[in-house]
């Protein structure tokens, strides 16, 4: 037996999947005897490859086989992604931006802004496209009257201040409250989203396939929860879909024992339960925010949504060192974020959304809105 069929025959990652992965980052020399057609002694030393990489699949090309991002290349893998992401972030800025300048918006807002021609320019623009005689002078004085003498008072044209508005949110604990737990959920959406999207190809069964089924299940998810929320509401169906997704997630490592495709399909069921709550979190956001700062308010989630997309490469890089912990962190950031979103984040179906910060705070999560209508009937039956 030559040197090059041990090598090949017995050493080859392809063909003993044993081997470590720091191993195989490592080169194997064979050390024999001077007998060129038996080998009487073998040892075999570590040292850094010095003659390039081999790939179990050479015939698949890629960025990483393309510029060898392995072994102690590897963590340049997550950084590319993470830097595309960061661009990301900058662009929802610049995006929130433009479309501030380029999307019209309600009269109502315009009017509270202190921005009455352009209100009337609006009306003018909906009567338009609804086919409707363009409203007279007078209907228009009369819209802009009834909206007008809500800010007569100097105070309470401050209130309806966008920079008044801003202040409050960070001032008042409540509305704070709902937007650090929003800004987590959007974190999370986003940190399991991208983690498992970009790392489809790595569970068993033919990558092509797991790809185009994990894409294909994108649309139920968004559909789920584009109807979910208008039979149970907000708060209530973000969390049952940040929950269930994050306990598939959690299983995952577990159904391994089963299968390895039972594995692949529990995730690819957690990815399609996450995107119905990242559908939601738009909805839920825009909602419980007055009407000056809904735009703000979505941008700001959204760009710190983008924090976990920066760090899911880094989440999936974890999985070389132990498999199991990048579903464990994703599955259990899930159910913390279902459980917050439950507790603190209000309902808004069928309510009036706010105007002004003091609106806000007056919409309730959930829980209150139960304990509050239970207490209610108690007490109109007489057994409270």
């Amino acid at each position: 037996m030559s040197y090059e069929d041990v090598l090949e025959q017995e050493f080859h990652p392809s063909n003993n999947m044993n081997i470590s992965a720091e191993d195989r980052c490592k080169e194997l020399v064979l050390n024999s005897g001077n007998n060129s057609s038996t080998i009487r002694y073998v040892n075999f030393t570590n040292n850094c490859c010095s003659e390039g990489w081999s790939f179990d699949e050479p015939e698949v090309s890629t960025v990483i086989t393309e510029y060898n991002l392995v072994c102690s290349d590897a963590w340049k893998k997550p950084l590319a992604i993470s830097m595309f992401m960061l661009g990301a972030i900058v662009g929802i800025y610049i995006g929130g931006l433009l479309s501030d300048r380029l999307v019209p918006e309600s009269p109502l807002w315009y009017l509270s802004s202190g921005q009455g021609e352009k209100a009337t320019t609006v009306l003018a623009t909906i009567a338009k496209v609804n086919g409707k005689p363009h409203p007279g002078q007078h209907v228009v004085a009369v819209f802009k009257s009834n909206e007008e003498s809500k800010l007569v008072d100097g105070e309470a044209k401050m209130e309806m201040s966008a920079r008044y508005q801003m202040l409050q949110i960070i001032t008042v604990p409540t509305i704070r409250l709902r937007i650090l737990v929003a800004s987590f959920s959007w974190l999370v959406t986003n940190m399991v989203y991208y983690a498992l999207a970009l790392n489809i190809s790595a569970f068993s069964g033919d990558r092509f396939i797991n790809a185009a089924i994990s894409g294909l299940l994108e649309y139920p998810g968004i559909i789920m929860g584009s109807l979910i929320i208008q039979w149970i509401g907000r708060p209530v169906s973000l969390s049952l879909l940040m929950g269930a997704g994050g306990m598939c997630l959690a299983a995952a490592p577990f159904a391994q024992t089963v299968s390895a495709g039972f594995t692949t399909a529990l995730v690819i069921i957690g990815k399609t339960f996450i995107i119905g709550a990242f559908y939601i979190n738009f909805s839920i956001t825009g909602e419980m925010s007055p009407t000056l700062l809904r735009n703000a308010s979505i941008g700001v989630t959204s760009a710190i949504g983008k924090i976990g997309s920066f760090l899911a490469p880094y989440l999936m890089f974890l999985g070389e060192t132990n498999r199991y912990l990048p579903f464990f962190v994703m599955g259990g950031l899930s159910c913390i974020s279902s459980l917050l979103t439950i507790l603190f984040l209000p309902e808004t179906m069928k309510k009036v959304l706010p105007d002004s910060p003091a609106d806000a705070e007056r919409l309730k999560p959930v829980i209150r809105n139960c304990c509050v209508k239970r207490k209610t009937e108690l007490v109109a039956t007489g057994n409270l």
